[in-house]
């Protein structure tokens, strides 16, 4: 098969033949290795991160171990700042696959892996063949994709139902009316989907990014089709059974739900996550990493020619767009906010190299863009070399930074020539690619950067990220004391229940200390809901009862303090109770075995 014969097998729509040549199962073939090597590699490697991590494989595994189901819970709390969906997803990954970090990403990994196979079929059917292998790489190895593919969070299980409730909804308009009705019906189910998965903005996000499609290609009714009364009905039918049930059971529930978390969250500073407004474009431009250098002469391209663009070209410039707008205007930023922008725009990156192989003359954004890359890689091989030569006084440097200098510094070492090579590869690869316009060559280039970044940067990341973990807190806490009750002096490890495998006692004297950092808890709702009752449940100890409770104690009590606690009083008790006050955490924590009155 000649060279020419491949691309047009490659290109083909995807009304062609049901059976795929050679050359395109090879492709597909390798496309999927790749992606998967970017999902799934070392997927448990690195220990669970706090506050987030930590914190949702706790309420998982609170949740699997109490069997619930409808209100998510905490160290034995209610924890209802989200929806259970995920919460459940990650219980159910730990009944079937064990206690561990890779369970706890694994669903996470598979809605990215979902979002890649919607993302395949969108492109299959609106573009070629070529476009969707290239579209499935891009968007796997953009960095704020797999990250969160690798990540125990909501973004990636939202994105996967977002996309859903989108490309169905895009379908709907292209389709004759009883196929139209489906994919309606569709979209609404994803639409209540996401919503179980986080809430409103489930709904939002798909029908704005729907109704500024539909208007910009004047589709008359197109909105009012998609938000008939039967798929309202569908949509509440999958989310309103969870939200009557949790608010039965939590009567504060239904205000703080929509007011606290929705409302307020994207109208005030409530969660403290204010960003400026053009906090979004410089994070999109950083996390998309190497492809975000394609993305300066691709848009100017669409301003110029944006309505000899397709529907879906357009569709996936709105999308980007909307979602940009919409949470920008939000008081409320975080990065995972605009996940499902980044999946639009890597899209249409995979549009830019699919023309330049078709040598539509549209090449210059990816040559333009090799010139830049090759200019990035060149510095990395450039650092990489220098560690080489001067390792002892980057080691110098990275002790100041990281309380885990010296394992850090051992992984570069090792790393180090690896990455000056790849680096370097990278480096040449690109500008071979310009100097003979070979399309194919530059676009491995650029695959290979965040390629890198996994199997050679992720071990260097792990050993500089352990003090960001509660897995070896836990541990030591473990080897001190096994057996008896751990009470935690206002601090609340977010991670410590998963990995020490039992519940925790927390003393406090309201759920929060603006002080020292504004929250003990991890939780916006438990802290509302200890402030709007007297009765506190057993699981949490006000401060100023503390001394009582912990007379009243038949076992041993493990003591965990935060560093910034007064080192006088822990010391007078030590020695009253005859027991070592010990340093745990890195230095975070201290702690303090107390035996209980009369031994």
């Amino acid at each position: 098969m000649t060279l020419a014969e491949s691309d047009r097998n490659l290109s083909g729509k995807g009304a062609g033949t049901s059976v795929l040549p050679t050359a395109a199962l090879l492709t597909i073939g390798a496309t999927i290795a790749f992606a998967a090597v970017m999902i799934f590699w070392h997927l448990g490697l690195l220990p669970l991160l706090n506050p987030d991590e930590g914190r949702n494989a706790s309420v998982a595994w609170d949740m699997q171990q109490a069997g619930t189901w409808l209100v998510p819970s905490y160290d034995g709390l209610p924890y209802l700042d989200k929806p259970a969906f995920f919460f459940r997803a990650v219980a159910l990954s730990l009944s079937l696959f064990g206690h561990s970090e890779t369970a706890v990403r694994l669903p996470s990994a598979l809605f990215a892996c979902g979002t890649l196979g919607l993302v395949f079929a969108f492109c299959r059917r609106e573009f070629d063949l070529r476009t969707a292998a290239l579209a499935v790489a891009v968007v796997a190895s953009t960095p704020l994709f797999f990250v969160f593919g690798r990540y125990v969070i909501f973004d990636m299980t939202l994105t996967f139902f977002v996309c859903g409730a989108i490309f169905a909804g895009y379908y709907a308009e292209a389709a004759p009316e009883v196929e139209r009705v489906r994919w309606s019906r569709l979209s609404a189910a994803a639409m209540g989907f996401a919503m179980l998965v986080k809430g409103p903005v489930g709904f939002i996000i798909p029908v704005l990014v729907l109704a500024v499609a539909h208007i910009e290609d004047s589709r008359q009714g197109a909105i009012k089709r998609l938000l008939c009364w039967q798929n309202f009905v569908l949509m509440l039918a999958i989310f309103l059974p969870w939200f009557i049930g949790a608010s039965i059971e939590r009567h504060d529930f239904p205000y703080y739900g929509v007011m606290f978390e929705s409302v307020k969250r994207f109208t005030t500073n409530s969660a403290k996550r204010v960003q400026p407004f053009w906090f979004y474009p410089p994070v999109i431009v950083g996390t998309m990493a190497c492809w975000s250098l394609i993305l300066p002469h691709m848009l100017y391209a669409a301003f110029e020619r944006w309505r000899t663009l397709s529907r879906a070209d357009r569709l996936l410039f709105i999308w980007a767009a909307v979602v940009t707008v919409f949470f920008s205007i939000s008081q409320s930023k975080l990065p995972g906010y605009v996940l499902s922008a980044v999946v639009a725009l890597g899209i249409l990156i995979a549009r830019r190299f699919a023309d330049a192989l078709e040598l539509k003359g549209r090449e210059w954004s990816i040559r333009s863009g090799a010139f830049l890359l090759a200019l990035v890689a060149a510095a990395g091989t450039a650092i990489a070399a220098r560690y080489i030569l001067n390792a002892d006084a980057i080691d110098a440097f990275l002790r100041q930074k990281y309380s885990d200098a010296p394992l850090m510094s051992a992984t570069a070492r090792q790393v180090a020539m690896p990455l000056a090579v790849g680096f370097g590869a990278v480096t040449l690869a690109c500008l071979w690619a310009i100097g003979t316009r070979n399309v194919r060559l530059a676009f491995l280039a650029f695959a290979a950067c965040p390629l890198l970044f996994i199997t050679l940067g992720l071990p260097v990341l792990v050993a500089g990220e352990q003090h960001r973990s509660d897995k070896i807190l836990a541990s030591e806490i473990n080897q001190h004391a096994p057996d008896a009750e751990i009470v935690c002096y206002h601090c609340f490890p977010p991670g410590l229940s998963f990995y020490l495998g039992r519940h925790v006692t927390l003393v406090t004297d309201e759920g929060k200390n603006e002080e020292k950092g504004g929250k003990e808890i991890p939780s916006n709702y438990i802290p509302y809901m200890l402030g709007g009752t007297k009765d506190w449940p057993p699981e949490i100890v006000k401060t100023r009862n503390f001394g009582n409770w912990l007379t009243t104690q038949k076992q041993k009590v493990f003591l965990l303090v935060p560093k910034y606690v007064a080192t006088v009083q822990l010391e007078s008790m030590a020695r009253a109770r005859h027991s070592q006050l010990l340093t745990l955490g890195n230095g975070t924590y201290r702690g303090l075995l107390i035996q209980p009155e009369g031994h």
